[in-house]
């Protein structure tokens, strides 16, 4: 009986020693593998940190923000421009800056779905970030890419503007400044100088009994104080141009603000320039009265001529020299010529404006057609 008992205990005993080895085994399996996943980890981290840390460099190095619109860190500098955000229904179509020099300025027309970076939303159109109040980010922000400063932003009417019957407004002829050419925005800044030109309209856009204008008003009108409207002739006018970009939901403006920050920074080296003025209109007197006029205003004028192709010129154009872009931007707003282009063959500081058919003379002048 023990015997018995004996034997058929040990195949029993076997089978515990035999799973003990196996447990055994397989834990040392189990420890190696640990050990081995260790090692490989220890080895390979430092890799893969830095493989991490080059691809989020490249990706952040390699995105690309629109020109100029950058956050800046440099603090704003002191306000001495004047904003002007001109509404139509719920809509700003353009914002006119009012910039002064010497003895006038520049009003430079920029489109309503002009792209900029407020410090507190991030990217935004100039309509979307009055839209929801944030005109004071606004003034910030297009200061900055226009490295100026800009010490009050109010919006007012169009329907007001033009109301005040001044000569630009009339010919402006839209039913809505969201229709606005290129063309359109610089009459619509010519309108908005031609009032605060005139004392009696000025009064009333800048008065406080009823109030035209929302926004930073006090600081606006405190700005307006230092500015020149007279004599009119003294202030020009650009519009901002750029880039059209359309989204699935929505449009912007791509603005080129190197050549808007040229046009601002040009304003006052006019005598620098030499210009020539030509005739491809077939009009008598017109080129001659226009020198005098743009003489008046200090630029160096130059014997004038015909244009190749007079008279039969169809529509006017400014060439300019590199170097005298901004200038022929600024004589292209006084004169409404819409077409502008740098002309690397012109010697420097030099500007040619040939008359089309299309011009109309920005003064009183007497001219006869030529037979």
């Amino acid at each position: 009986m023990n015997n018995a008992s004996s034997k058929d205990s040990q195949p029993a005993a076997r089978r515990s020693v035999h799973r003990s080895r196996l447990e055994r085994r397989t834990y040392r399996r189990a420890l190696r593998r640990r050990q081995a996943r260790r090692k490989l980890w220890l080895s390979t981290a430092p890799a893969l940190v830095v493989v991490v840390a080059v691809a989020v460099f490249l990706a952040l190095a390699g995105r690309s923000e629109p020109e100029g619109l950058v956050p800046s860190t440099v603090p704003p500098q002191a306000g001495k421009d004047g904003l002007v955000l001109v509404e139509e229904g719920q809509e700003v179509p353009a914002a006119v800056l009012l910039h002064p020099a010497g003895q006038g300025g520049l009003a430079l027309a920029v489109p309503g779905v002009s792209l900029l970076c407020l410090p507190s939303r991030g990217f935004t159109t100039i309509a979307d970030a009055h839209l929801v109040g944030e005109d004071d980010q606004l003034g910030v922000a297009l200061g900055e890419a226009l490295s100026t400063g800009i010490a009050g932003v109010v919006s007012v009417s169009w329907s007001h503007l033009k109301n005040m019957g001044t000569a630009s407004a009339a010919r402006l002829g839209a039913s809505s400044t969201s229709e606005l050419s290129a063309e359109g925005l610089v009459q619509a800044a010519e309108g908005l100088v031609d009032v605060l030109s005139q004392e009696k309209s000025r009064e009333e856009l800048l008065g406080k009994n009823p109030p035209l204008l929302r926004g930073q008003v006090d600081e606006f009108r405190k700005a307006l104080t230092d500015f020149r409207f007279s004599p009119r002739e003294g202030w020009a006018t650009a519009t901002v141009t750029g880039q059209s970009v359309a989204g699935k939901e929505s449009a912007y403006l791509e603005a080129d603000w190197g050549a808007a920050r040229a046009i601002l920074a040009g304003v006052s080296k006019q005598a620098q320039v030499a210009v020539q003025v030509q005739n491809g209109c077939g009009l008598l007197n017109v080129v001659e009265q226009i020198g005098e006029f743009l003489g008046s205003l200090g630029f160096r004028v130059l014997a004038p001529a015909n244009a190749e192709g007079f008279p039969s010129v169809e529509l006017s154009r400014v060439r300019a020299a590199p170097d005298a872009l901004p200038a022929g931007a600024r004589i292209a707003g006084l004169l409404s010529i819409v077409n502008l282009a740098s002309d690397d063959s012109l010697a420097s500081g030099e500007v040619v404006v040939v008359l089309g058919k299309d011009f109309v003379p920005p003064l009183t002048v007497a001219v006869e057609a030529v037979d």
